[in-house]
């Protein structure tokens, strides 16, 4: 697997990319205590982990003391056994990604309801989430927690958005902040992110409009590769602007079509943002991520379920 140092000390190892153009990546933090945030999916990135940090002349089972998580989905917490096996280093994960990480099958019934959706999970999907190994967390996160690692110290940052146990880490020494799947910028379109059952519209905007404020020199998203300097800030206003628009054209779909289900208003939301899904997720991404503007929508009153269902689904109106 590929991997580069994108500032000194810190190593980014990835993995291929997919076919929407985004690879998972670990990030390996060099410091009195070695760190790791996320590990790709099942035997993805961790032999390559362990053979960087040995190859930075450390040695992992002396080490290697964090494996940190940014949240419960399988491509992000799919090989922390394997590196804790490797290292004795402890996992960490918030409370609500911990329950699902002990308990897999959540990640179909909680995360990825199919029943959200005009097609539901494939099959290749709901046997892969069927696959996914149990990791049992060390540590349960709750957000405002201090890592100390040496130089650095990091700042557990909870965001509940992508999903219910979404983490970011701040780093304080570099000003380097960990967005895990908060900040997804597609190679063509800042539009194409995900929202799953657990997680908040409502609270991506306050997270993404708090950033602003925190001095980031470094931004290193899971998915991307990262931003340094006044690229930066950038990146933060496209995902800003992004989560306008989604709220936005969700609004307009449901007041095109007057009254209509979720996947339908997916359906209208995708044409007009142009979203390309491919592979497993194209039948659920745009379908989860609209629910959960929906609920947003529904909070500050501009959108509700109607008394009229359509083959047993709530149907949606403007208020």
């Amino acid at each position: 697997m590929p991997h580069e140092e994108i500032n000194p000390g810190l190593i980014r190892v990835h993995g291929r990319q997919d076919e929407n153009g985004m690879s998972n990546s670990s990030f390996i933090i060099l410091d009195e205590k070695v760190a790791i945030i996320d590990t790709g999916l099942k035997g993805e990135l961790w032999k390559e982990v362990i053979d960087v940090i040995k190859k930075n002349g450390r040695n992992p089972k002396q080490d290697l003391k964090h494996i940190l998580l940014t949240h419960e989905h399988p491509d992000h917490f799919g090989s922390a056994t394997e590196l804790k096996n490797e290292s004795g280093g402890e996992i960490s994960a918030h409370s609500a990604s911990a329950e699902t990480m002990r308990e897999p099958s959540l990640l179909v019934t909680k995360h990825f309801d199919a029943s959200q959706g005009s097609s539901g999970l494939t099959p290749k999907l709901k046997a892969a989430f069927g696959r996914v190994t149990a990791v049992n967390p060390d540590s349960i996160l709750v957000g405002g927690e201090k890592i100390e690692l040496g130089l650095s110290t990091l700042t557990v940052i909870h965001t509940g958005s992508h999903c219910g146990g979404h983490v970011m880490f701040y780093d304080d020494y570099r000003r380097a902040l960990f967005a895990g799947d908060d900040i997804v910028e597609s190679p063509s379109n800042p539009c194409k992110y995900m929202i799953d059952l657990t997680g908040s519209a409502e609270r991506k905007e306050l997270v993404l409009n708090r950033l602003l404020g925190l001095k980031i020199d470094l931004l290193a998203p899971s998915h991307d590769s990262p931003s340094i300097g006044g690229s930066v800030k950038e990146q933060i206003s496209r995902a800003i602007d992004a989560n306008d628009v989604w709220k936005r054209e969700v609004y307009d779909a449901v007041n095109r079509l007057g009254e209509a289900t979720t996947d339908e208003i997916a359906g209208s939301v995708e044409e007009a943002l142009g979203l390309d899904w491919s592979g497993d997720l194209k039948s659920v991404a745009s379908t989860l991520t609209t629910a959960a503007y929906l609920r947003a929508l529904s909070a500050k009153r501009r959108v509700a379920e109607s008394d009229n269902k359509k083959s047993g689904r709530p149907l949606w109106v403007i208020r």
